[in-house]
């Protein structure tokens, strides 16, 4: 199955169980929360996605503030996408071409021009994965992630 196809059984899965009311309510969890065995069996089948040989399973519900997707990793540790694609080193007309070419179309573009980083924000988890997918292989001299934060630094 080619990433394109993967991508469609993962938003597909993902809007039925949002469909079937399959939902936490919003902050059912917290960021670096570790579930135990037990509660990850008892959310069943998740939608999925690897990136990077790191799979990564879309937890039902929002977080605070209705900004992003909950996600699981191997770990059992819960972390938080806002649907952000970071592109660095990146020359920045080949970026603009991209940026009119992928899809799906990002919903903004923030550039960072002292550091020459642009972040790319798409409306889902879903379409993060697809774009990072699509600007990883365009792109291929750049540095490409999908920002997903697991915890928060706290100053000592």
């Amino acid at each position: 199955m080619n990433i394109h196809q993967q991508m469609i059984r993962f938003g597909g899965s993902l809007a039925l169980a949002l469909g079937l009311g399959v939902a936490a309510p919003a902050g059912a969890y917290e960021l670096g929360q570790k579930l135990t065995a037990d509660e990850i069996a008892q959310l069943g089948e998740l939608p999925s996605a690897t990136i990077d040989g790191t799979e990564l399973r879309v937890l039902p519900g929002v977080p605070e503030g209705g900004q992003g997707t909950f996600l699981l990793n191997a770990q059992g540790a819960v972390g938080i996408s806002r649907h952000e694609v970071m592109v660095a080193d990146a020359d920045e007309a080949d970026l603009d071409v991209q940026l009119r070419m992928v899809q799906p179309q990002p919903v903004s573009v923030r550039r960072f021009a002292p550091t020459g980083i642009t972040l790319v924000k798409f409306a889902d988890f879903s379409q993060s994965v697809e774009g990072y997918e699509a600007l990883s292989q365009a792109l291929p001299q750049a540095t490409v992630r999908l920002s997903v934060v697991f915890g928060r630094k706290t100053p000592r």
